[in-house]
């Protein structure tokens, strides 16, 4: 038997000298530009459904849209909760036939285009009037479906779009993504949003006035015939073949905690809009005299406005462009538009903010409006 061979010896270089890496310095404190407020309430509303084991569809989400129903002074049943306000828009879309159909939108808006894509409806840009849609311009469009926003919780006087369009066919889709809680009327007699339209949406995602933790939303209206369609729709007991836009019991019990809150939140977030203000900032503002807005945005007018962007992030408070102005700028005849997309920063106003917060973000705007 011949001897085993030795084997050679497997030489290992010496290590590397290891480099110092020097730890990455975070700021101490950075200042989100939207945070949903929540705290124990809600952790408990969520806990108990969580131990009651039915974290899907239950009960808590028929109490959420009575309770939505309630708020907005419509009947019982007349509400349905949904995922997300972008579900809301499809859907709205979806039970008013809008498919090959022309839509209006307001150019300067966020988000209404998925729900129309969806929805295979085309988009009728129409140029802004302040932040929301010029009303006039809208009326001479030949479509026969409007979806309007209430832009930053500011409402816009749907009746008079009406009274523009007399005798000529018009639905509108009212989306109050932004606005839960805001008013409008004629004399001092203010009603919420959300009552002119054949349907309003809602959307509860983490920078509106309420959240059901992250994403979530809601679709009312006065029509018996088109929410039992829509109910139908998100139950899958529709003839169409239908997406999957249910919202969650955990969620809703949130959603109901935030609704009792939403006179406080609202509040926080009017002292926040002042404070602004009162700082000189040139701050987006409500053109209609007979309404009671909800400060769901806090937008800055200014030539410098990615500059501005810039300079606070390097200060660790995030801001952004309020509306993408992919959507904005489609043409020249959208000046209003166009301008705004260029021009206007959304500053964080959540309730959450403390007051060094706020005092500390009215600083830094001040020094880069300077620089």
């Amino acid at each position: 038997m011949k001897p085993l061979k030795k084997k050679k010896k497997i030489k290992v270089a010496n290590p590397p000298k290891k480099k110092v890496v020097k730890p990455v310095e975070l700021p101490a404190h950075i200042i989100s530009h939207c945070k949903a407020t929540m705290g124990r309430q809600e952790e408990q509303a969520a806990s108990k459904v969580i131990h009651s084991g039915y974290v899907g569809s239950g009960s808590e989400i028929a109490k959420f849209e009575y309770e939505f129903c309630k708020f907005l002074g419509l009947e019982e049943g007349h509400a349905v909760a949904l995922s997300s306000g972008t579900a809301a828009r499809y859907l709205a879309l979806w039970a008013l036939g809008a498919e090959n159909k022309e839509v209006i939108i307001p150019a300067y808006s966020s988000g209404l285009r998925n729900a129309l894509a969806l929805a295979q409806a085309k988009a009728v840009l129409i140029d802004s009037d302040g932040p929301n849609i010029d009303l006039a311009a809208a009326a001479k469009s030949n479509a026969t479906i409007a979806l309007i926003p209430h832009m930053f919780g500011l409402p816009v006087d749907l009746t008079k779009l009406l009274e523009l369009r007399a005798g000529r066919e018009l639905k509108i889709i009212e989306d109050c993504s932004h606005a839960l809680g805001a008013k409008i009327g004629a004399d001092k007699n203010l009603n919420n949003v959300g009552l002119v339209g054949e349907i309003s949406v809602y959307s509860f995602s983490t920078d509106k006035v309420i959240s059901t933790g992250g994403q979530g939303g809601m679709l009312v209206s006065r029509h018996t015939d088109l929410i039992e369609k829509i109910r139908n729709y998100r139950d899958h007991n529709s003839d169409s073949p239908s997406f999957n836009f249910n919202i969650t019991d955990m969620q809703a019990a949130m959603g109901r905690v935030q609704l009792e809150k939403l006179a406080k939140l609202m509040a926080r977030r009017e002292d926040i809009y002042d404070a602004y203000k009162e700082a000189g900032f040139d701050i987006l503002d409500n053109q209609n005299t007979n309404a009671n807005p909800v400060r769901q945005g806090a937008i800055l007018q200014t030539e410098r406005a990615a500059a501005v962007i810039d300079y606070l992030k390097q200060a660790c408070i995030e801001t952004i462009v309020p509306v993408d102005k992919v959507e904005a700028d489609q043409a020249n005849n959208l000046p209003n538009a166009t301008k705004l997309s260029q021009s206007t920063v959304s500053l964080p106003i959540y309730p959450h903010l403390s007051n060094d917060e706020v005092l500390e973000i009215i600083d830094q705007v001040r020094d880069a409006l300077e620089t």
